[in-house]
């Protein structure tokens, strides 16, 4: 607390020579400025006042210099009362509590709070491994004034140097692989380095299998390769799967059609990523050869 006055003071004694007496002291007209202080390190602290407003500062051997502060209004849910208390989140010390003298307590993020959000909206843990396209989004703001923020991904494909990040503060991830990602934050009341950390392996899963031109009729003993397209085209695992409706008729080897006998079939080639992506080609075997019943002889032959 802080402008607090001191009241009026009743003192009781023994006179040795009126017996009890009682005296009043009247206190100074100057108010004590008091403040709850919270620190960081050794030379960095917060403090609360009177007012409901937090600042950051930092001590030097001859100076203090003011390094970030909150104002009335704010996004922050701060109150207009003294603040009573100030501590770290037990089990998370980028999280600062407030307690204010009516005993209500606000949360504030000292450090960014960053979630990892897939396509279709659900969110995911640090260090999940997801097939979707995943962002990575500032979820939690750092309270204070001035507060920018920046970030920088750590993948064999997609490597970054420090990025500034602004509105709507979303970091896509679009190689596949492990990704390291790193959202640092600078000004308002930002503790230490400012840097929150997460991970992710994002699996680029196939999402269709598209056949080129071939030959839908070909002859026993013919042989022809389908030719196949893949997207997307960076997906983590092209691994294919050819299967033949009828080995009998026509076989299939990574994609090369062997016709075998007369008939019809049914060729399929399947990702294996789990995605189910799937392509069908229909194949007609024929015989090239015509069986002789009879010969007609349009003149009369001579023997």
């Amino acid at each position: 607390m802080e402008e607090v006055q001191l009241p009026p003071a009743v003192v009781s004694f023994q006179d040795s020579k009126y017996g009890a007496r009682t005296a009043s002291l009247t206190p100074p007209s100057q108010r004590i400025a008091m403040k709850v202080r919270l620190h960081e390190s050794f030379d960095m602290y917060y403090e609360g006042d009177s007012r409901g407003l937090i600042t950051k500062w930092q001590a030097f051997d001859s100076a203090t210099n003011l390094l970030g502060m909150t104002k009335h209004p704010n996004d922050d849910g701060l109150l207009m009362l003294p603040v009573k208390a100030l501590q770290f989140k037990e089990d998370d010390d980028s999280v600062l509590l407030v307690t204010y003298n009516n005993d209500e307590t606000v949360t504030l993020y000292v450090k960014s709070r960053v979630s990892i959000m897939t396509e279709s909206g659900q969110s995911v843990a640090s260090g999940a491994t997801v097939t979707e396209p995943p962002i990575v989004k500032i979820t939690g703001f750092v309270v204070g004034e001035g507060v920018t923020y920046e970030y920088k991904i750590e993948n064999s494909k997609q490597s970054s140097d420090w990025t500034p990040l602004s509105s709507p503060y979303e970091i896509p991830i679009t190689s596949d692989g492990t990704s390291t990602i790193y959202v640092k934050a600078e000004g308002g009341l930002t503790k230490g380095d400012g840097i929150t950390t997460v991970s992710l392996t994002y699996i680029k899963l196939i999402c269709q299998l598209t056949l080129g031109s071939y030959k839908q009729t070909i002859e026993i003993g013919e042989m022809q390769t389908i030719p196949v397209t893949i997207a997307p085209s960076d997906a983590t695992n092209k691994t294919l799967q050819w299967i033949s409706s009828n080995p009998d008729v026509a076989t299939v080897v990574n994609g090369t059609v062997t016709a075998v006998q007369p008939g019809t079939v049914e060729i399929t080639v399947e990702a294996t990523d789990g995605s189910n992506a799937a392509a069908k080609a229909t194949i007609t075997v024929i015989d090239p050869f015509v069986p002789l019943k009879e010969i007609h002889f349009q003149q009369e032959v001579l023997l």
